[in-house]
């Protein structure tokens, strides 16, 4: 699994939630901010980790579908 513009764009928005929760909000707020800047962080690359394996087992599919095509 490599990196991609999406999952970049995913951590610069992680990173400027942090940022504004440590120096824009108050000290209670800043758990939340932290925690929000990482769930938008980590969805990005899950959503995108999902559908990459779904793409790979439609193909594995088509494939075994395939192969007993060409054996009968």
């Amino acid at each position: 699994m490599e990196f991609k513009d999406r999952d970049l764009i995913g951590i610069v928005i992680a990173v400027a939630f942090f940022l504004v929760g440590r120096f824009f909000l108050p000290t209670r707020l800043f758990p939340l901010a932290a925690g929000l800047g990482i769930v938008f962080g980590a969805l990005l690359i899950v959503i995108r980790f999902i559908r990459e394996n779904q793409i790979s087992q439609e193909k594995e599919e088509m494939f075994l579908e395939f192969s007993r095509n060409l054996v009968e």
